[in-house]
């Protein structure tokens, strides 16, 4: 059985004196219930736990009959006990019900240790900070690091990518060459499918990136990409990028005998066109094209498919 690392982390916090309210937070898929069962198991305390993951409407009820169930545990077992709350936020009012029976367990000394899970972290947190501030420690559940992948499944960077890119997140494009050894030996280019993986966390408004040239070029940039990408899926053209040395394409198109090689300008940032002089140079392709600046306008280019640019 696979342990992430987060395991450790709240074992220890089990085994010391209650203190806090536990919270496991993360997306759906990211193994928090398998996470709370293994630690269930190695805290080796009386247990009960309660899914709020249900068909049926969960509300307060609910939830005060499994937090007596668990004070029924703790009193009649001297290391007292354990209880876990799956899927916290579906339960109408969880936080002040939660407040309320923590509070009561603190002041007539319960030894009734808590973990709440929840798989929508802004709907858990609002709770978190609206009625339970100083009662509780987080410990976030992200998804799966590369590193796990390889210890549990044995996968390589290439299967972890195409999960990603089956998901609809991130895809690696492979460097172009006629070669097809020379291609797959390569390392990838990261392109997110969708940009709001780039933005989301900024912290920035639109006007206070507009003014930032190079952040500016790096997102019209991507977001050309993942155009691409996104308009020529199930098909057969490739979208790749190609680099040497300093030199640089950001995107090339291939299907059968036909490339074509594109350059992203923002129209904000003065640069030369060295890398794309030398990719015509060795591969002779059918066009090279300028996205943005003096070249195809952005609101054209994101109308178009990625196929368009090669007839």
């Amino acid at each position: 059985m696979i342990r992430r690392n987060i395991h450790d982390a709240l074992l220890r916090r089990l085994q010391e004196p209650r203190r806090f309210l536990q919270v496991l937070a993360g997306p759906r898929q990211t193994g928090k219930t398998t996470l709370a069962r293994q630690v269930i198991e190695a805290a080796k305390l009386p247990t009960h736990y309660g899914s709020a993951d249900e068909p049926t409407l969960r509300d307060r009820t609910w939830l005060e009959q499994q937090w007596d169930l668990g004070r029924l545990r703790a009193r009649q077992h001297p290391r007292g006990a354990l209880l876990v709350l799956d899927e916290i936020q579906k339960v109408t009012g969880w936080s002040d019900s939660v407040k309320l029976r923590w509070d009561a367990d603190t002041h007539a000394r319960c030894p009734l240790k808590v973990v709440l899970l929840g798989s929508s972290p802004l709907l858990i947190q609002r709770g978190l900070s609206e009625s339970l501030a100083g009662r509780f420690e987080i410990i976030p559940v992200p998804h799966w690091s590369f590193a796990e992948m390889r210890e549990a499944f044995g996968w390589t960077l290439e299967q972890y990518l195409r999960l990603l890119q089956g998901a609809g997140m991130v895809a690696g494009l492979p460097k172009y060459a006629h070669g097809r050894v020379r291609q797959r030996g390569s390392s990838p280019k990261l392109q997110v499918m969708n940009t709001a993986l780039m933005t989301a966390q900024l912290g920035q408004s639109f006007g206070q990136v507009r003014q930032d040239g190079d952040l500016w070029g790096r997102l019209v940039e991507s977001a050309a990409g993942a155009h691409l990408l996104n308009t020529s899926l199930g098909g057969s053209l490739e979208v790749t990028y190609w680099r040497e040395r300093n030199l640089e394409v950001d995107f090339v198109l291939h299907q059968g005998k036909t490339t074509v090689a594109l350059e992203v300008k923002s129209g904000r940032r003065r640069e030369s066109l060295a890398g794309m002089e030398a990719f015509a140079r060795q591969f002779k392709p059918k066009r090279k094209l300028l996205v943005g600046g003096q070249g195809i306008p952005l609101e054209e280019f994101f109308l178009q498919p990625a196929d368009s640019w090669l007839t």
